[in-house]
């Protein structure tokens, strides 16, 4: 019985998805569709990583989710609103996503988080 599917659950990780390894040089990693290690250049990663990732001995470390193209994704507007737009690689989108304003789903967007996006937008422009 393949026990790969419980265990990247257990870690949080889906198939596909990219993360880093806590303290390599060889991030970002990701697991393949048959559940072996791999790093960003395609190189196979050693089972002795996957054994610490195991043991709790090496930490995975998240990565911000990115939509694909054509994908929606939700925003804080400067208007205090939240509205869903779709990505497709403009430059707007992009400033967005490396802003951290760009979220799966409404939920996603705590109070908090919406007031740091939004005092970021109005700090650019204070001194103008």
């Amino acid at each position: 019985m393949n026990y790969m599917p419980e265990v990247l659950k257990l870690l949080g990780v889906e198939v596909g998805e990219k993360f880093n390894l806590v303290g390599s040089s060889s991030n970002p990693f990701h697991f393949n569709k048959d559940y072996d290690l791999y790093d960003d250049e395609g190189n196979y990663a050693s089972l002795f990583n996957v054994s610490c990732i195991l043991r709790g001995t090496i930490e995975i470390e998240k990565l911000p989710w990115k939509p694909k193209d054509g994908e929606a994704y939700c925003i804080v507007t400067s208007d205090d609103g939240v509205i869903h737009t779709v990505w497709w690689g403009y430059s707007d989108d992009y400033y967005r996503y490396n802003a951290g304003n760009c979220f799966r789903t409404t939920e996603e967007i705590t109070p908090e988080i919406k007031q740091r996006i939004l005092n970021e937008m109005k700090g650019k422009y204070e001194n103008d």
